[in-house]
């Protein structure tokens, strides 16, 4: 919940940092649309990551608790098959800047690459994110979360 500092308060974890003007965008380069958000690149403090900006079609109180509730669940996730929830990007004024910074995508969204770029994958490689997904999946069920996170799964 935001407590009006410059933090998001997580609940159980140190705050989630709030980020704004320091953070750089790269609309052009898009890694994923989603139905509510997508995904692009961006640059924080010298270093890449990925920007979730939403899709707001919604009323603003709804929309504000889902964000927070995003924030919330996100903040207290740790696992290597799930981006990291690195800071978030807050705009009371303006919703379309409300953001989650996430660890940087090394190669892209899975989505992207069969269904965009027809990428073509041999058995072995096909098992490893079948893996993957199954343990990011099998860590969120066991702490009973049940919150929508598929694109927020990556392999390795």
């Amino acid at each position: 919940m935001l407590d009006g500092s410059n933090q998001v308060e997580s609940g159980v974890r140190a705050p989630v940092p709030q980020v704004g003007q320091e953070l750089e965008c790269y609309e052009q380069h898009v890694y994923s649309y989603e139905p509510f958000s997508f995904y692009i690149k961006g640059k924080l403090r010298g270093g890449y990551v990925t920007l979730k900006r939403y899709r707001w079609e919604v009323k603003k109180a709804i929309q504000r608790e889902q964000f927070h509730h995003e924030v919330t669940v996100l903040s207290d996730l740790r696992h290597p098959n799930i981006l990291l929830l690195m800071a978030v990007c807050n705009s009371p004024d303006d919703p379309s800047q409300q953001g989650l910074v996430l660890e940087p995508v090394e190669r892209a969204f899975l989505g992207k690459l069969l269904h965009e770029e027809k990428t073509v994958f041999d058995e072995d490689t096909i098992l490893g994110f079948s893996r993957d997904v199954a343990c990011a999946m099998q860590f969120v069920h066991q702490r009973d979360i049940f919150t929508v996170i598929w694109g927020l799964i990556v392999w390795y």
